[in-house]
């Protein structure tokens, strides 16, 4: 009996060895754990931050080759600007050289017209003085005469009236000449300048914007344009406030239209609107009034019972027994 039993019991133990055994190898091979192991579990997070760092060195050096691209083309265009800009120094140089020698040219042509306008005008010049010298070669007025003649040969020596003169001082005769035209002046040239172009302005670089930056900048435009439209809303409501305040004095919605009030003689006119949501038992408005000194002499008053909302009231202010008012104002609106 007592070996049977240890038979038995040593049969379940090696059942529930077996089922251990067999739960434990299970788990493993399946997978009875849901989570990943610890070192696959820490290596994921690793691997991201790999795959985000190799990316955002992809892009910093995208973004640095753009640059570079951009600060090259400026290069060759400051260079292109710079070659032009030198070609017209050298044009203008070249320019200028041609004006030179046609200006020494001119200029030799106008001083041989001018030694020859000068000799002109002494020609004239003289011949003019010798006919006005004929009108004395009298015999009363002859050394008057000789005194002019002697004059024209010393001031005007290579001209024909000279020539003239000499004649006529020694008693010879020659007839008169006819005075010439006024010779008319050469007109001196121009002497030519040196007039260089501008330096060209240097090309500044224009960087290229990624995604991002012009992502940013068009947010931090339409936040600036949303502010604008923001300011330009509360300043016309602030203007319309102040217009609305110019035209209407509101009550708590019991509202005085100011453009209806008008005055004649003790009697104040005006229309009253109920704007509040319910019927107004009674509503009173008064205006002070004052004469021609500016002193307050009494008030102008009308009441009525029983407005409904979104009722008008014509009223009619009165004073009694006041007779000297010159102005009035506006004192109090109520209702209740």
């Amino acid at each position: 009996m007592t070996r049977q039993r240890r038979m038995i019991l040593s049969s379940v133990l090696s059942v529930w060895v077996g089922l251990v055994l067999a739960c434990t190898g299970v788990g493993d091979r399946k997978g009875g754990d849901s989570k990943p192991k610890p070192a696959v579990a820490a290596s994921l997070p690793q691997k991201n931050k790999e795959v985000a760092s190799l990316a955002t060195t992809e892009k910093a050096k995208a973004r640095a080759k753009a640059r570079v691209k951009a600060e090259e083309e400026a290069e060759v265009q400051n260079e292109a600007n710079l070659k032009a800009y030198q070609a017209e120094v050298e044009n203008a140089k070249a320019d200028y050289e041609k004006k030179q020698e046609k200006y020494k040219a001119d200029n030799e042509a106008c001083n041989k017209a001018m030694r020859i306008y000068q000799a002109a005008k002494a020609e004239s010049e003289a011949t003019k003085e010798l006919n006005l010298a004929r009108r004395f070669n009298n015999g009363k007025e002859m050394e008057i005469a000789r005194r002019r003649f002697r004059e024209i040969i010393s001031r005007y020596p290579d001209t024909q009236a000279a020539k003239d003169a000499k004649i006529l001082l020694n008693d010879g005769f020659v007839s008169a000449r006819k005075t010439p035209e006024e010779p008319v002046p050469p007109v001196l040239p121009a002497r030519p300048r040196l007039v260089l172009p501008p330096r060209p302005e240097p090309v500044a670089v224009v960087y290229p914007i990624d995604a991002e930056e012009k992502a940013a900048l068009q947010a931090a435009e339409e936040a600036k344009r949303k502010q604008e439209e923001r300011k330009n809303a509360a300043a016309q409501a602030k203007a319309e406030a102040e217009r609305k305040a110019e035209e209407e004095y509101d009550a708590d919605g019991l509202v005085l239209l100011r453009k209806t009030v008008n005055s004649f003689d003790t009697k104040i006119t005006g229309t009253v609107v109920n704007r509040r949501s319910s019927k107004l038992r009674y509503a009173q408005i008064t205006f002070n009034l004052y004469d021609a000194s500016g002193a307050q002499v009494g008030t102008a008053i009308a009441n009525i019972n029983g407005l409904e909302s979104g009722g008008r009231w014509n009223f009619t202010a009165i004073s009694f027994g006041i007779n000297n008012v010159s102005t009035y104002k506006f004192s109090e609106l109520s209702g209740f």
